[in-house]
């Protein structure tokens, strides 16, 4: 970095050295390279790349620090269903703490409620029902 390398490049699945950071969980890494961007979409990629890893730790310091609980990956995917998807009920719930929204849809229609029940996620699924969650919502199958 302080060579000049650029850290916005991506490899062929569109991955930036910051998404691999954060989903490896390496905090000292994450945070030197969102203050290399400096803005805010650094930080909210970031998010949802910690939830994919199952970091919890470090996506709370990413919102403390002004991600947006609702960020989306380039599939429309938050990290509230990337929490889900590795069955991280407390990574959940402290999301919907923060303010995530438990009714969004991803670029293909997947939502909360899906990933919960086909994770074995029972009680957590239950729980979305009881808050509206939409039961009859319907996804695009490629």
């Amino acid at each position: 970095i302080e060579k000049g390398a650029d850290v916005n490049l991506e490899d062929e699945a569109g991955e930036t050295a910051l998404n691999k950071s954060a989903e490896a969980g390496l905090e000292s890494l994450t945070f030197m390279l969102i203050e290399t961007g400096n803005d805010r979409k650094r930080m909210n990629e970031a998010l949802v790349a910690s939830a994919a890893g199952g970091h919890e730790s470090l996506a709370l310091k990413l919102l403390e620090k002004g991600a947006d609980a609702n960020a989306r990956d380039k599939n429309g995917w938050t990290a509230l269903m990337k929490s889900a998807l590795r069955a991280n009920e407390s990574f959940c719930h402290m999301l919907i703490e923060k303010g995530a929204d438990v009714n969004a849809k991803s670029k293909d229609g997947t939502t909360l409620l899906m990933v919960s029940a086909s994770g074995g996620l029972d009680s957590f699924a239950r729980m979305l029902i009881e808050k509206g969650a939409d039961v009859n919502a319907k996804n695009v199958v490629r």
